[in-house]
């Protein structure tokens, strides 16, 4: 009865599923909303507008990828990241399918359901939402597991130190990961050859390349942080909702997870480094400045190994085994599947609102698809009749898509969010240091400016 019946395909074909899944998946919301979706997406796209020289270091798709799109190859950010999400999702998972097929050959049944796991798991769509850049460098790393293989050669050590900068002048949670990674293999390399240093010289080569182009990863910086952490913060973090993050997390996994937990070198220790950071913010007065559950969330990639590596297939046996998988997996795809609908699903709202860092529908961005649709026609209205104007909007729900859609000047003083009692004060203030017409996308309702355009909740003002 729990035995699932798999059409065999061959493992090129699962590689092509590997990638078309994932990518049509999170192509969905993509369709349907007007801008890419996700909030940090927002800022990289401004910031690349406002950054016309690309440059390698640190934040290399801010610093270099995203300025080189769009300013030396004339793309537009909106087209470009609607793609870019989707595919670099897609290669993600077949670099990790592709790894479960050569390193821990895994056969076609369990390749598929590790594909469909990884495709519809709600915390690698959150991932895809806005995490690029720790996307980004996740298939460098995942590049550098395949070509390490099983068993990790001189020459494929080398060859993964150029991965290794790459990683590093990626994203620092990633970096943190590889070096922890790293280390395991340096220690398992010594146990196998005790005698032999070169493999594990060159893994310690290619760490010290991480961490000295890491600049959140430096000694400094480290020492810094770590000061903070035990630091009275007004804005500190309660300890309550970091385990709050864990289950919301992991739950649709358990306990698969459990019956299929895997001692595998790299998937191990990714795992461990991810839970031992993550459980050491519960023991700082200021865990926010380690991100926790970006830390939790990212477990879960080797969490999904885990959860299939608990399915086994053998006819009249582990029955036990088989229902427990399959609840999980109704419970991962139902539950990705909510976060691709316009509206997500209550389990996905419920999420969302112990989380608010999980978004309930990945058809979001700053704000509300309602919301972007008005600032689209106002932007596209004054770049008509008024394009060297001053704009004064809500930080940051409105500021970041105005100030990328916007040919004249988008204004913000912070660091607050925007009240109307603020908006006020930037637009007095405006009037003396902008020397140019000032308008105002607000919600409608304001009594100190005259409306221009309305359309559902926002309105266009002109301040004078």
């Amino acid at each position: 009865m729990f035995s699932f019946r798999i059409p065999k395909l061959t493992y090129r074909r699962i590689l092509i599923l590997a990638f078309t899944l994932p990518f049509f998946v999170r192509l969905i919301p993509e369709i349907y909303f007007s801008v890419p979706v996700g909030f940090d997406t927002a800022i990289l796209i401004y910031g690349a507008k406002y950054n016309p020289e690309s440059q390698v270091r640190f934040r290399l798709l801010e610093s270099f990828i995203l300025p080189l799109i769009h300013h030396t190859l004339g793309i537009d950010l909106l087209f470009f990241m609607k793609l870019y999400s989707p595919s670099i999702y897609g290669l993600m998972i077949v670099l990790l399918v592709l790894y479960a097929y050569r390193v821990l050959k895994w056969d076609e049944r369990k390749l598929i359901l590790l594909t469909v796991i990884l495709a519809f798991s709600p915390m690698m769509l959150r991932m895809s939402w806005d995490n690029h850049s720790q996307n980004l460098a996740t298939i460098f790393l995942l590049t550098a597991f395949n070509i390490l293989g099983k068993i990790p050669s001189l020459f494929r050590v080398l060859v993964v130190v150029p991965l290794a900068a790459l990683i590093a002048l990626t994203h620092q949670l990633v970096s943190t990961v590889f070096v922890v990674i790293l280390i395991s293999e340096v220690i398992h390399s010594l146990k196998r050859r005790p005698g032999s240093i070169q493999i594990p010289t060159a893994a310690i080569f290619a760490g010290i390349i991480t961490i000295l182009l890491n600049p959140v990863l430096t000694p400094t910086h480290i020492l810094e942080r770590t000061r903070i952490l035990f630091e009275q913060r007004a804005n500190s973090i309660d300890h309550f909702p970091l385990a709050l993050q864990a289950f919301v997390s992991t739950w649709f996994l358990f306990p698969a997870c459990l019956m299929g937990f895997m001692t595998h070198l790299r998937l191990f220790s990714w795992f461990m480094a991810c839970i031992i950071i993550y459980v050491f913010s519960f023991f700082t007065v200021n865990p926010g400045m380690l991100i926790p559950g970006r830390w939790i969330v990212y477990s879960t990639i080797p969490l999904a190994f885990f959860v299939v590596n608990s399915y086994r297939n053998y006819p009249g046996g582990r029955r036990a085994k088989n229902i427990v998988f399959t609840i999980t997996l109704m419970f991962t795809i139902t539950t990705g599947v909510g976060m691709l609908l316009p509206s997500g699903t209550p389990i996905t709202s419920l999420m969302h609102n112990i989380y608010p860092e999980f978004p309930k529908t990945l058809a979001t961005s700053t704000a509300k698809q309602e919301h972007i649709y008005a600032l689209q026609t106002f932007i596209n209205y004054l770049n008509r009749v008024d394009a060297d104007a001053c704009i004064i909007t809500h930080y940051p729900y409105f500021f970041w898509w105005s100030g990328y859609l916007y040919n004249g000047k988008t204004i913000y003083i912070g660091p607050e969010y925007t009240t109307e009692q603020l908006l006020h004060i930037h637009a007095q203030s405006a009037l003396e240091s902008c020397n140019k017409m000032i308008y105002l996308i607000w919600f409608s309702g304001l009594s100190w400016a005259k409306e221009l355009h309305s359309i559902g909740e926002l309105s266009l003002y002109k301040y004078q």
